[in-house]
């Protein structure tokens, strides 16, 4: 017998959910989960979040954790590749990842952190320059250069 408190786990709930926090977190987190399905569908064949849900859920009830595990962190890890390679920078990644596993602990499925310390396996994280050189320093390096090429040094 289900409760009349009992409310439904979906994308509606979740974006109800997210009625309070800024927009623009709230526009983070609901293209994590755009990015999630866009994942879902190409990569098994025009299914749902919410097939992948009750299968999981299934494997959960029908067969041993380590099934379920492998089930789970192996989709994580096929959707993290996925990005990697439609040229998803990997910090980008990261919170993606780190919104969607929000989603999913509200939809049911709960990820754990030693789990993806362990199993999964994000892109190094890349340094950038902050601060590109300012215009005197780059005309300072130029000016530098033109100075010894007239010098004709052997």
């Amino acid at each position: 017998m289900t409760s009349f408190l009992s409310k439904k786990k979906d994308n509606q709930s979740y974006e109800e959910k997210l009625a309070t926090v800024p927009e623009r977190t709230r526009q983070s987190k609901l293209y994590a989960i755009k990015v999630f399905e866009d994942f879902v569908c190409e990569k098994y064949n025009n299914r749902t979040v919410a097939d992948i849900v009750e299968e999981l859920q299934a494997i959960k009830k029908t067969q041993e954790q380590e099934a379920y595990d492998e089930a789970l962190y192996g989709m994580l890890q096929d959707w993290i590749n996925w990005n990697e390679n439609r040229g998803l920078g990997n910090y980008t990644i990261r919170i993606l990842f780190s919104n969607l596993r929000k989603y999913l602990f509200h939809i049911g499925i709960k990820t754990y952190e030693q789990d993806i310390k362990e199993i999964l396996r994000f892109g190094k994280k890349t340094r950038e320059e902050r601060y590109p050189l300012s215009q005197d320093i780059y005309r300072q390096i130029v000016n530098g250069f033109a100075q010894s090429d007239n010098r004709h040094c052997f």
